[in-house]
């Protein structure tokens, strides 16, 4: 399964699902601003982090790259002598035969690099943190985002407005 091609085939359904959300939501008005804002925002400041433990920070900074698991384990591997599945079943423990399952089902799945979309802030401090919702997209008839994605709070939000409203 290659999972760029579904992303890239899953553009248009994205546009028309934007398209529809923007059609059933007000035009002007407090709401229509507020989503206005948030656009401009997530286009301006999004970024796509990574988590890291701090010896694979370590890593990345000295060396200037990121490597993921199965590059790692190769390395090691390779200056140790020691096998490289020796290595990953060690480092991942319980969850190396369901990471080798999931990166294994995708076409380049070995090469993967797991990050989220971030707006600003820390972000979840740990996995599966409770994630706010805004009320203004409740109001439309498409919400833009899916149970698992992350929005941004009602603070959040009124932050952008005051900040847009002052400059």
């Amino acid at each position: 399964m290659d999972l760029f091609e579904i992303a890239r085939a899953n553009t248009a359904p994205l546009e028309q699902r934007t398209a529809a959300l923007q059609a059933s939501c007000p035009t002007d008005g407090p709401l229509a601003t507020a989503m206005a804002a948030f656009v401009d925002h997530i286009r301006a400041q999004g970024r796509i982090p990574i988590n890291m433990r701090p010896w694979v920070l370590s890593r990345f900074l000295s060396r200037g790259h990121y490597q993921n698991i199965y590059d790692w384990a190769t390395e090691m591997a390779d200056l140790s002598g020691r096998p490289r599945d020796a290595l990953l079943a060690e480092k991942l423990g319980t969850y190396l035969t369901a990471r080798r399952t999931f990166d294994g089902a995708f076409a380049d799945g070995l090469c993967f690099r797991y990050g989220a979309l971030n707006i600003g802030g820390v972000g979840p401090t740990r996995y599966g943190q409770p994630r706010c919702r805004p009320r203004w997209w409740m109001r439309c008839a498409y919400p833009p985002y899916v149970a698992a994605d992350r929005a941004p709070s009602h603070r959040h939000m009124n932050r952008l407005r005051l900040r847009d409203a002052e400059g």
